[in-house]
């Protein structure tokens, strides 16, 4: 397809643009059929002030934008499944209500905002994975970058990372996202309860920090750890 470039000299004496060339110029292109859609609705109603008509138009450009974004959060932050929500979890498996109380509250990411780190514990086929993706998705849908990755896969990351000396930068890169989800961290931590992996540890401290986060939580099965943002 031949792209055409639009000159200046084609806007003197008066003239004007098509719709489809003044969005090229804009750089609004991709929006072309969701600003028609607008309009044709704008032009059955039966009185729209030009500045109304504006307003519109813009506020889809907003709104298509404000979507594409969130389609690139939920894609960059590698959750397994997108359907494990707060409204599909099972909280009858919960064995105590006051936790269905707290994890409904974690839901509004007030956690997050607080600069607070979050740890799900609790023996196996609770649902815990389920809800830490479910919280990140969440804070995935009010503008957080968000990364959920299993611990053992993390490990594996920066091992190799460490390889190609390329470790600071692959840690900066994981540190960056404001919430980070770090799934079934006891097997990777500590193979057996007795067993625990101590050139881990540090890195896991400085990546839960502030604080230290103590033995019963390296043991957890699902962790959620939202990044410490300084100042």
């Amino acid at each position: 397809m031949t792209k055409r470039v639009i000159h200046t000299a084609e806007l003197t004496n008066g003239g004007s643009l098509p719709l489809h060339d003044c969005l090229a110029r804009l750089g609004f292109s991709g929006y072309e059929a969701r600003i028609e859609q607008t309009l044709k609705k704008c032009e059955e109603k039966e009185v729209m002030l030009p500045r109304q008509v504006l307003t519109e138009t813009l506020n889809d450009i907003i709104a298509a934008r404000d979507e594409q974004k969130a389609m690139m959060r939920m894609k960059m932050a590698r959750f397994p499944v997108t359907t494990q929500t707060i409204e599909t979890f099972d909280f009858s498996r919960l064995p105590d209500k006051l936790i269905e109380v707290k994890i409904r509250e974690f839901a509004g990411c007030d956690w997050v905002r607080s600069h607070q780190n979050l740890f799900l514990c609790g023996n196996p086929g609770l649902g815990k994975t389920h809800l830490s993706i479910a919280l990140g998705i969440r804070a995935t849908q009010k503008a957080y970058s968000t990364l959920f990755i299993p611990a053992k896969d993390l490990f594996a990351e920066l091992n190799a990372s460490r390889l190609d000396n390329k470790y600071g930068r692959r840690l900066k890169t994981i540190q960056r996202n404001e919430v980070r989800i770090i799934d079934d961290l006891s097997s990777a931590i500590a193979p057996s309860p007795d067993l625990v992996d101590a050139q881990k540890m540090p890195f896991v401290r400085g990546l839960a920090m502030p604080g230290n986060i103590g033995m019963k939580v390296v043991l957890t099965e699902a962790v959620v750890l939202q990044k410490r943002i300084e100042g």
